[in-house]
């Protein structure tokens, strides 16, 4: 699954994959940001030594935030899930939203509760200069200046 407002450049899917489906887990690909940045626009992924994602707040308040050196682990909006976790979102939504028609879009939301359902994802960090928010205009057109130079 990638957003639609993402846009990546030279990801490796096959070390996802691999990931997956020795794991058999779900897997986040992040990036590696400021802290301030991150806490105005994404959700945070902390994560323990073996890249396993133990938290994921939705655009945390900048306090909030366990940085490394001013920064943090970035949610960047692309995923490998499994079955399992696929699966899982209508058991979700009936555990938070019940049956109201809430669209089901805030995937940092139902990351969270996979973790606090002790559900495996493991993340994989991908470098920050090769992602764009393209949602963004700013990014948009750093982007067009990082293709034109290729």
């Amino acid at each position: 699954v990638v957003q639609d407002d993402d846009l990546l450049h030279n990801l490796d899917l096959t070390k996802i994959l691999k990931l997956n489906k020795e794991h058999n887990s779900s897997v986040i690909v992040t990036h590696r940001m400021k802290s301030e940045e991150i806490a105005k626009r994404f959700g945070v992924v902390t994560i323990n030594t073996k890249n396993i994602a133990i938290k994921l707040q939705e655009k945390p308040n900048l306090e909030e935030i366990n940085t490394n050196n001013g920064a943090a682990l970035a949610n960047g909006g692309t995923y490998i899930l499994t079955k399992k976790e696929i699966e899982n979102i209508r058991t979700y939504q009936k555990e938070t939203i019940g049956n109201k028609n809430i669209p089901l879009d805030k995937t940092g939301e139902w990351f969270s509760w996979i973790i606090e359902k002790k559900g495996k994802i493991l993340t994989h960090e991908h470098p920050k200069e090769y992602w764009w928010d393209v949602g963004k205009k700013e990014e948009l057109n750093m982007a067009r200046e990082f293709y034109q130079k290729l």
